[in-house]
């Protein structure tokens, strides 16, 4: 069943003006965080001009002030690895440690986080990303912990726990709503308040609760107001509600105004201080902006600092003690728990070793490590990235398998590399400019192989300033090996032309307020063989984000052409062994931050091979490696076996083979549902807006909280993940110690078997749903969870306790959190998502009478 809000224009209005009129009040009157008497010093002895500068980053760290000894807090882009620390741990996908279910290990995952970051002095690491998934489409849907507001509060408090607990701080992130890239700078999200308490808004309560030190405000609109200026979002809820001590950031470049962002509670500037500058300095001059706002944001960057230890000279800079900087075990255990059993029809897997047996490799993930996304949560230099093949030849050759593998590893995905050098002539000759429109002499000149290129906010050099608009040219000749259409594929942000022998044969040398942040295009000419042209690509960059990518393909890659050899190549590798396995999905190039996907769909050259093999070879074998769903409807049902692995880190070709040829067994739940097709997401006849609106008419029904309404319309629900082995599970006991609705104390036991004959992990999953409820709920909501380990034959209990959060719901008329009494049921479910358990408690009232007559 769907439901649809109605918006009131006239009531929106004079809220914001409402609102307004509230922040100002709140500015004049700020309420004192606690702080100690060194920051108050501190504070007392600055000068104007020396407290505005801390309000404004420089790239990525605050401004020290030198006079006073308070050093700047170096930062860092982290939610799965230290982002540019040499030799640093890739961890796998924020959505494969939350596939894991397993709190208690992302823990540790942290803890070893926080010791690399404060081994390279990265004080406080830009991450964890906990904003829900809405959309299948959206870019970032890899980068957070799925679609359920309770397994990503306990993953987020895990999370901070771990790696504040080494002296880092963590920068909660993106508060609030920001679930999809399309228009993520200017979009308006029109959301209920109920929507926001229920869904999107428990994992940032959950990151304050564990003592954040920052959360960064996102880059959109939420009801009419940017996050970055919005009273409500951070002065209501944030700093009032829910007594956040800390510091707002703003994301980078989502700060719009200076005194509107001063007085409704943003305290730091990133990446520089265009706002809060000497802009911010002549307001407080005009008192326009008050002494005891900027005071206040001062207070609570430096007492951020001191619980860092930064304000003490003997903790500043590297590491004194002994911390690790690689942790390649701790990956390796996340990326094996993380992995999701789609489907295992027969007990295809795993793969048997007993005999002597031929295992065909395909796909364009099979020699390619797929470590993350795109964008910035990718690690850019881990010390080892380890494939799929690399893993399987590994394990196969530790263990003396008698496995003999047939790779091919010709297959592709668009933006793996540049495949264009066998008929250039030389290297690019590029060409940098301090001014987007390539004016005058160039300021700096390099010889790059190819050009692919990932600015994004930094420079080119250091050495052309941080803050500099700029423009670059490449130039080089091409002489074609083949006559006929020669693909040209440009990916890019902003603003970017082709040249072929001086003819303009691409151009958008424009930056559209409108225009996706990055921009895919294609374009075919015509090209003799043997005949030498010249060409020339020019970009710029004038805010934002900044990447270049070229890619020429000739035409015998085309994917025309393409398709129907690699399908030949298929059918007879596959004709000719055992098994096949199809390493298939997305990339960093595909599935990034700064665009939303526009399919559910693989690329049509990875669904014709699996459905080519599948149909001559029945022991087909799919691993997809993405971080978002897949519409599988296909060829899921032509495939035996699917093992989903999202991108599992640097150690992910390992954990792969470990499961297919049986090492480990998977435990992995899916975070998120998967639709069959885009129609069938609940979303979709909402995403992505109109006129710049994105209103969110699906309300608390985000997930498998829509699908528990539609089952026909998902593939796989959230919780699924199967096992090499098999589990009972049964509710043994239910112990009430309180049944009032103003107190609710409930203790629920699960008992759990290990009825196979593997040992094999089993995640209790534990939901609580209102039998009778006055208003629109869901059917059930998951409000428990533990993964146990059992060896066959094996039992354990497991208690779960439930009080008031787990049986309320928010009244936005009303603005309260309530309790109904009536009767709840509570249910546990199984490795596929079917109710394995149930039993119904019943809480009650003072006022019980009067509940019942309303209830009928």
């Amino acid at each position: 069943m769907k439901f649809k809000m109605k918006f009131n224009k006239s009531v929106f209005v004079t809220i914001l003006s409402l609102l307004a009129i509230v922040s100002l009040a709140s500015a004049n009157n700020v309420e004192r965080i606690p702080t100690s008497s060194r920051v108050e010093n501190l504070i007392q002895n600055m000068t104007l001009e020396e407290k505005i500068s801390v309000l404004g980053g420089t790239g990525f760290a605050t401004r020290p002030v030198e006079r006073l000894k308070i050093p700047a807090l170096e930062m860092s882009d982290g939610p799965v690895g230290v982002r540019f620390g040499q030799d640093s741990t890739a961890w796998p996908a924020a959505i494969g440690l939350a596939a894991t279910f397993n709190p208690d290990l992302l823990g540790e995952m942290a803890r070893n986080l926080g010791e690399e970051a404060r081994a390279q002095n990265k004080r406080l690491l830009l991450g964890p990303t906990v904003n829900i998934t809405r959309t299948p489409w959206g870019g970032r849907v890899f980068e957070s912990y799925g679609e359920d507001p309770f397994l990503t509060s306990e993953l987020t408090q895990a999370y901070i726990t771990g790696v504040q607990s080494q002296g880092v701080g963590t920068s909660l992130k993106h508060f609030a709503v920001n679930n999809q890239e399309w228009g993520r700078g200017h979009v308006d999200v029109h959301v209920s308040e109920r929507a926001l308490r229920e869904i999107y808004w428990p994992a940032f309560v959950s990151g304050v609760n564990a003592g954040t030190v920052s959360v960064m405000a996102a880059y959109n609109k939420i009801n009419g107001a940017y996050c970055s200026e919005n009273s409500h979002l951070l002065q209501d809820v944030l700093k009032r509600d829910w007594g956040f001590q800390g510091f707002v950031l703003s994301d980078w470049g989502a700060t719009h105004s200076t005194i509107n962002a001063a007085l409704n509670g943003l305290d730091l500037e990133m990446p520089s201080s265009v706002f809060f500058g000497w802009n911010l300095f002549d307001a407080v001059k005009k008192a326009q902006v008050p002494l005891t706002a900027i005071e206040d944001k001062l207070r609570r960057i430096l007492t951020g600092m001191e619980h860092l230890g930064l304000l003490d000279e003997t903790q500043r800079g590297p590491a004194t003690k002994n911390f690790e900087k690689r942790h390649p075990a701790t990956a390796l255990k996340m990326a094996q728990e993380s992995l999701v059993l789609l489907k295992n029809e027969g007990g295809l897997l795993p793969i048997p070793n007993r005999k002597r047996v031929s295992v065909a490799v395909m796909g364009p993930s099979a020699t390619r490590a797929r470590t993350g996304g795109g964008g910035s949560s990718m690690v850019h230099y881990p010390a080892e990235t380890i494939s799929a093949v690399q893993g399987l030849e590994r394990r196969i050759k530790e263990d003396s398998l008698p496995i003999d593998l047939d790779v091919d590893d010709s297959m592709t995905l668009p933006g793996d590399g540049v495949r264009d050098s066998a008929i250039l002539g030389s290297n690019f000759h590029a060409e940098f400019f301090n001014n987007p429109e390539l004016n005058g002499e160039a300021v700096m000149t390099q010889e790059p192989e190819k050009i692919d290129f990932d600015w994004e906010w930094e420079p080119p050099s250091k050495s052309m300033g941080f803050d500099t608009n700029y423009s670059v040219r490449f130039t080089n000749t091409l002489t074609p090996r083949e006559s006929g259409d020669h693909e040209f594929r440009l990916a890019y942000t902003q603003a970017a032309r082709i040249y072929l022998d001086e003819r303009l044969i691409y151009d958008h040398w424009v930056v559209d307020a409108d225009q996706s942040p990055l921009i895919n295009e294609t374009t075919r000419i015509r090209l003799e063989k043997g005949q030498t042209y010249s060409l020339r690509v020019e970009y710029f960059k004038k805010e934002g984000l900044a990447s270049i990518q070229l890619e020429i393909l000739e035409p015998s890659q085309l994917i025309e052409n393409m398709i129907a050899r690699t399908l030949e190549d298929a059918k007879s590798m596959a004709a000719q062994s055992d098994y096949v396995v199809l390493f298939v999905g997305q990339s960093a190039k595909t599935e990034s931050e700064s665009f939303d996907r526009t399919t559910m769909r693989l690329t049509r050259d990875q669904e014709a091979v699996i459905l080519k093999s599948a149909q001559v070879n029945p022991n087909t074998i799919v691993v997809v490696q993405a971080g978002s769903p897949i519409d599988m409807t296909a060829w899921a049902p032509k495939v035996r076996a699917i093992l989903y692995a999202w991108y599992p880190g640097e150690q992910g070709g390992l954990a792969i083979a470990d499961a297919l040829l049986g090492r480990i067994n998977p435990s992995g739940r899916l975070p998120i549902s998967f639709p069959k097709t885009w129609t069938d997401s609940g979303v979709a006849s909402s995403y992505p807006g109109e006129n710049g609106i994105a209103t969110y008419t699906e309300d608390v029904f985000v997930g498998y909280r829509f699908f528990d309404g539609s089952p026909k319309q998902a593939s796989y629900r959230f919780g699924h993940g199967l096992s090499y082995t098999t589990f009972a599970n049964s509710l043994i006991s239910t112990k009430i110690n309180s049944a009032h609705v103003d107190s609710p104390s409930i203790d629920v036991v699960s008992r759990v078997t290990n009825t196979g004959s593997r040992g094999g992990a089993y995640v209790v999953q534990l939901y609580v749903g209102e039998s009778q409820p006055l208003v629109p709920r869901p059917l059930r909501e998951l409000k428990g969870l533990k993964k146990v380990y059992l060896e066959p034959g094996q039992s354990t209990d497991v208690t779960i306790h439930l009080d008031a959060q787990a049986f309320r719901h928010f009244d936005d008329v009303r603005n309260v959190w309530v309790t109904t009494p009536g009767d709840y049921e509570i249910s546990i479910l199984g490795e596929d998502t079917r109710l394995a358990d149930h039993t119904v408690v019943r809480l009650e009232s003072p006022d019980l009478k009067r509940f019942e007559l309303k209830n009928r």
